[in-house]
């Protein structure tokens, strides 16, 4: 199911790159998960076609660990 919903927002391009560095730990994909969920309140992460600035830095940040 957490993989269901993050998947509407893998088909950004920036999380597609993010995905393509290589494979994503299931914990850092809940993070993921959480972060969207905390952000869907925010103008409803503006109709979801960009990304906001912190969440790239937070995706950049977990795809680092």
């Amino acid at each position: 199911m957490i993989a269901a919903q993050f998947l509407d927002f893998a088909q950004h391009p920036k999380i597609i790159s993010v995905l393509h560095r290589g494979p994503i730990p299931y914990i850092t994909l809940i993070k993921i998960n959480v972060i969207l969920l905390q952000l869907r309140n925010q103008e409803q992460m503006k109709k979801v076609g960009i990304l906001s600035r912190d969440l790239q830095r937070r995706i950049y940040v977990l795809s680092r660990h």
